[in-house]
């Protein structure tokens, strides 16, 4: 680092002499960038074998990343992002490759790897940028200096369109060109992973592979941006059935609002349109980011999915909207949660993480389908991110029967301390003719089981006074109401354990999912 201050010095000290060309300035620049490169990677060198298994990981992920993000600083002077590669990367690999460990020996292949991959992204980015520079100076100097003031606009306008396309295609071969020596990292860490590792190597490993697949998901978000920018995006239109959209959604980031300890609830309002004309995969990804975003942002309570119908001529006007009660948006920054590469509040950036660029994609995604995404919100009550889209009514195609006829009279006990799931339980099951009476905690439900006979009982996995496999040890263990069905909800990820329950069923539960097991388990059988 005093070498390179040295340097530095002396070359600014020149310059201001007045005593430098420009190809002196350029060699100036390049020798700079390579002594600081060889202080990062020598310092890496020192540091990397000496220290645990899972520090080395991690240090590996952020020189990564600092060779990542240097390409687009030095993509103009190829000779500048060679010394940089090499000279962050060679001591790093002669460090891993000479040690002792077996592990480090790993680790230098990926090392090697990703920097080959690296220089191949560098070179393609100085052509892509070279040829952008040229095509661009050659539409600068095309138009004649002496047009009107009009004339002069006019190219004005052309050239920044022409540019901010540049600007979104160099994005948009920057992040094809990234995703592949990452994928190799994520492909040498699984083979990895695959070999006899000790806890803490596999706990780093696992480690790297959730940072790569995180910068992943980071360029693959760029990538969507560009080409929305570039108006290359063009969305499909193919029959789906919303409710299915809807609840696997809900179904994959699940786990995340388990971690959380949040309940995740999907609503499908009875009057919604089973099967639409429309783009199933961006209406996914939109919700994927809207519910990931409510789960980000709330500790404790809820989130909520609904979708709502109101018709219109020849298509249903659908209406999705995504509610938690997490920590809200001042008023004075609803306006900048849809800006790209921005967060309502810089301090939930350092917090929360995140690029900015998941909302400013999904309002694109949502104008391209006649919508738009609005906001309310109540700083510490929570916000509702809510669009309205119009999509053609398709025919439904005929389903086997389910055997509803057998639900109506019958009467059941729903045992959820979740006020909304029983809500939604309460209306799926009385739209079937279905009497239902609601427990509020395990305790209430146990004394309704004592005082009524229910012909199904549908529990909540997780309660505060008593789980869900407890009240179900309690019912088996009386005998005036231990024959009593019982069909248990659980959080997709929960861990099921084996007890004398009638069916585990995954959570947020749907109509669909659930009618064939309500009938199955309200006629007579022998209790497992």
């Amino acid at each position: 680092m005093v070498l390179t201050a040295l340097v530095r010095g002396a070359w600014l000290y020149v310059s201001s002499r007045g005593r430098l060309t420009e190809r002196a300035v350029r060699n100036g620049v390049r020798i700079t960038v390579t002594l600081l490169a060889i202080t990062w990677g020598v310092g890496g060198a020192l540091v990397l074998p000496v220290v645990p298994f899972e520090t080395t990981s991690l240090l590996l992920v952020i020189l990564a990343g600092l060779i990542a993000s240097a390409l687009t600083t030095l993509a103009a002077d190829p000779l500048s992002i060679r010394g940089f590669l090499a000279g962050i990367a060679l001591p790093v690999f002669v460090a891993l490759a000479t040690s002792d460990q077996s592990h480090h020996l790993a680790a230098a292949i990926v090392v090697a790897v990703f920097t080959l991959g690296m220089a191949i992204v560098a070179r393609r980015a100085h052509l892509t940028l070279v040829e952008h520079l040229r095509v661009t100076a050659r539409l600068a100097v095309s138009e004649e200096a002496a047009k009107r003031a009009e004339a002069v606009m006019r190219e004005a306008r052309d050239l920044a369109e022409r540019v901010a396309r540049a600007r979104s295609a160099f994005l948009a071969n920057m992040s094809h060109e990234i995703r592949t020596p990452m994928n190799a990292v994520l492909g040498f860490v699984e083979l990895i992973l695959d070999t006899e590792l000790s806890v803490e190597q596999r706990r780093a490993l696992e480690l790297v592979r959730s940072s790569s697949e995180a910068l992943l998901m980071i360029l693959n978000d760029i990538l969507d941006y560009s080409k929305i920018e570039a108006e290359h995006l063009e969305l499909e239109s193919i029959p789906f059935d919303i409710s299915k959209v809807v609840h696997a959604t809900a179904s994959l980031l699940a786990v995340r609002a388990r971690e959380k300890h949040l309940e995740l609830l999907a609503e499908v309002a009875p009057d919604v349109p089973r099967i639409v004309r429309g783009d199933p995969t961006r209406l996914r990804q939109v919700l994927m980011n809207l519910i990931g975003n409510a789960i980000k942002f709330t500790e404790q309570g809820e989130v909520v999915v609904s979708v709502s119908a109101a018709a219109t001529n020849g298509s249903v006007g659908l209406r999705f909207a995504v509610r938690d009660t997490g920590i809200g948006i001042a008023p004075e920054h609803i306006g900048t949660v849809f800006k790209e590469f921005t967060q309502a509040d810089s301090t939930m950036t350092r917090r929360y993480g995140g690029t900015g660029l998941g909302l400013a994609i999904s309002q694109r995604l949502v104008r391209l389908m006649g919508g738009a995404i609005t906001v309310r919100s109540e700083l510490g009550r929570g916000s509702e991110f809510s669009f309205t889209i119009s999509l053609p009514v398709e025919t439904a195609p005929a389903s086997r029967s389910t055997g509803l006829a057998a639900l109506g009279g019958r009467r059941m006990l729903i045992v959820d301390d979740n006020q909304t799931n029983r809500r939604i339980l309460r209306e799926m099951l009385a739209a079937e003719g279905v009497n239902v009476d609601e427990a509020s905690s395990a305790a209430e439900g146990l004394d309704a089981l004592r005082r009524i006979r229910y012909d199904l009982a549908i529990l909540d996995v997780q309660m505060p006074d008593m789980d869900g496999f407890q009240l179900v040890t309690a019912v088996r263990g009386e005998k005036k109401i231990a024959r009593t069905r019982l069909l248990m909800l659980t959080s997709a990820g929960h861990s099921k354990r084996r007890t004398t329950v009638e069916d585990p069923r995954s959570s947020p539960a749907t109509p669909s999912r659930n009618h064939g097991s309500r009938c199955a388990y309200c006629s007579p059988k022998t209790t497992r």
